[in-house]
């Protein structure tokens, strides 16, 4: 089937909007990745001692994360590659997400969650690298962001989601700019080496400090 004969999938080339398929997929991926983070750190009492009110915080949080972590930085992805003219939209991996809370469930995250396809005409090495780089320059931005104010904040509890905040993302960054397959890193490397080193050693600064501040 060709993307034109479709009625529930965006046509506007270049315009940041959202089709009806790609909202679902969007929501069922969100929601999947919390509550597969849920089941991570639910056992940690730091909100209250009473489960029910700590699952529930931690639900809160959880969503929290994965909004200002993967779902952001698929639509880094997504808004820089319509802005170049493209066709752009998020797709799900239904396996990925089942694979994610399986293995949450004995304390891992290991998800595919998805990723944000493109089409277009003009679709040069140049572009491609952009559009490769958007993703894991916003987990870099929020990540440096949220260590700042995690280190300015007066409340504990705060500065723990902050944590969990700059930890996520500056990892994104980090994993999606290694060099290999099919991620993000292999593209920004062949578009231009000098932005790609900048990116990983931007990455990779934030999560050795993360790491070694606690």
């Amino acid at each position: 089937m060709s993307i034109n004969d479709n009625a529930d999938i965006n046509n506007d080339y270049g315009v940041p909007t959202f089709s009806r398929i790609e909202i679902r997929d969007m929501t069922i991926a969100v929601v999947a990745l919390t509550v597969a983070t849920t089941l991570i750190f639910h056992e940690n009492r730091i909100f209250s001692n009473d489960v029910i009110i700590n699952t529930l915080c931690w639900i809160g949080v959880s969503f929290i994360l994965i909004i200002f972590s993967f779902l952001f930085h698929e639509l880094g992805h997504k808004f820089t590659a319509q802005r170049y003219g493209m066709w752009a939209e998020f797709r799900m991996f239904p396996m990925g997400l089942v694979l994610g809370i399986l293995s949450s469930c004995i304390g891992l995250l290991l998800a595919a969650p998805g990723a944000v396809y493109i089409y277009g005409d003009n679709l040069t090495k140049e572009v491609y690298g952009k559009i490769s780089a958007a993703g894991p320059v916003v987990n870099i931005v929020i990540g440096y962001m949220a260590t700042i104010l995690c280190m300015i904040s007066s409340t504990e509890l705060f500065a723990i989601v902050l944590y969990c905040v700059a930890m996520l993302n500056s990892f994104l960054a980090f994993f999606n700019l290694i060099p290999i397959l099919n991620l993000d890193g292999l593209k920004v490397f062949k578009w231009d080496i000098r932005i790609y080193a900048v990116m990983i050693m931007t990455a990779a600064a934030l999560l050795f400090f993360l790491k070694t501040s606690v």
